[in-house]
């Protein structure tokens, strides 16, 4: 038997445990008390609901969060905008850990930075947790190195839902609809309207209702489905309400969001999927059966939004194939590829993600047959029609 035949009982609060952690603050390193976040109320939580929400973070976190809701409309500049469910908008600015050097806009970063101080002893905590429950069962193996939970990358995202002035109401009462997302576990900033809604494992759906000195934690599939696969854990559906629909004179919702996941490449114990694999597997196409309806609504989002292309893609939901063009070979032209690699198998997402960790690369071609890729400099693009390859921009090339 697992952890949860030795769980104890404990209260649920709108079907959400909450786990109390105070910061002592104005000091130059922070310091944590765990109050009600026991191992078994957490761990709990994991198979009941897959969401947890932390609370008194402390006011420099809630001041930050609402600096932050203040500013950053004025600071999306190079965000990726989509259309939502009920025809808002979302606008998404995306810092990868692993590969981007550059900090948020200057307009927000401060608050950001803050933000993620706290998020980081969180994680800490978390990944106790995680370790001392599973120990061997997190490892990851990539390049013939074992990596721990604290040696992973994370993905961290700024998204900013906005009415369009122009639409009144929608026949959706969901901006953007029930999903689960494919990484590993995610922490999230709580909303002052229009709260995240999830369902549980029993099928009850609630509002995470929270102040803005919490901080909310979401499981993954790349937890439950790809990582501990044996351990009956729960990845958490969860949506944001209609914002057309909103009868609040707000005009706009801020979250900021923070992902743990693993290199595309990497393997586990438990999966014969790579981690790109699992990551990618919402939008590989039709060829993907959604699980519910809530999952199908979201593939069609996920795939509308890959179509347009664009560098911030939100990871778990579209993937990195920026630009990429159906029938096109980027043919030889001022020299060979800066880099190609054959992989059986090898897919759309893998090729586009090898030119997003190379520094010179500009653009990449795919050969779908054999899976050939090659990456080329902009002065090496040439395009030609051929409809064995696919071909795509890390950067949108209009």
């Amino acid at each position: 038997m697992g952890f949860l035949d030795s769980a104890v009982s404990f209260l649920f609060l709108v079907h959400v445990i909450n786990g109390k952690i105070t910061f002592e603050e104005n000091q130059e390193q922070f310091s944590s008390k765990i109050e009600m976040a026991t191992p078994e109320t957490f761990l709990r939580s994991l198979a009941d609901s897959g969401s947890f929400v932390f609370t008194g973070l402390g006011r420099d976190y809630a001041k930050a969060i609402r600096n932050l809701r203040r500013s950053s409309l004025t600071c999306l500049k190079e965000a990726l905008e989509i259309e939502l469910e009920d025809e808002s908008k979302r606008f998404t600015i995306a810092r990868d850990s692993g590969t981007d050097v550059n900090p948020f806009p200057a307009c927000v970063n401060e608050d950001i930075e803050t933000i993620t101080e706290y998020f980081d002893e969180v994680d800490q905590f978390v990944m106790k947790m995680l370790k001392n429950q599973f120990n061997t069962s997190l490892d990851i193996f990539y390049k013939n190195n074992t990596y721990q939970l604290e040696n992973l990358p994370t993905k961290s995202q700024l998204h900013v839902y906005q009415k369009d002035s122009k639409v009144s109401n929608s026949d959706s009462s969901l901006s953007l609809p029930f999903h689960t997302d494919n990484g590993l576990y995610l922490l999230l900033t709580p909303s002052d309207f229009l709260p995240l809604r999830t369902i549980n494992r029993n099928g009850t759906i609630s509002d995470l209702y929270s102040k803005d000195d919490s901080l909310i934690f979401l499981a993954g599939s790349g937890l439950t489905s790809w990582l501990l696969p044996e351990d009956d854990l729960y990845a958490t559906p969860h949506a944001v309400p209609s914002l057309t629909n909103s009868i609040s004179n707000a005009q706009t919702r801020t979250v900021f969001a923070r992902m743990k996941i693993a290199p595309l490449e990497a393997t586990n114990r438990h999966s014969e999927q790579t981690f790109g694999q699992h990551f990618y597997s919402s939008i590989a196409g039709p060829s993907t059966s959604p699980i519910n309806i809530r999952e199908e609504r979201h593939q069609v989002r996920m795939r509308r939004q890959l179509s347009g292309g664009h560098s911030q893609h939100w990871p778990g939901e579209s993937s990195s194939s920026s630009c990429s063009k159906e029938g096109i070979y980027l043919t030889w032209f001022n020299g060979e590829p800066i880099e190609e690699e054959t992989r059986s198998g090898g897919t759309q997402s893998w090729c586009a993600e090898k030119c997003n960790r190379n520094a010179a690369c500009d653009a990449w071609t795919l050969n779908t047959n054999n899976g050939w890729c090659g990456l080329k400099r902009s002065n090496q693009v040439k395009e030609q029609k051929n409809k064995g390859f696919v071909s795509g921009y890390k950067n949108c090339k209009i």
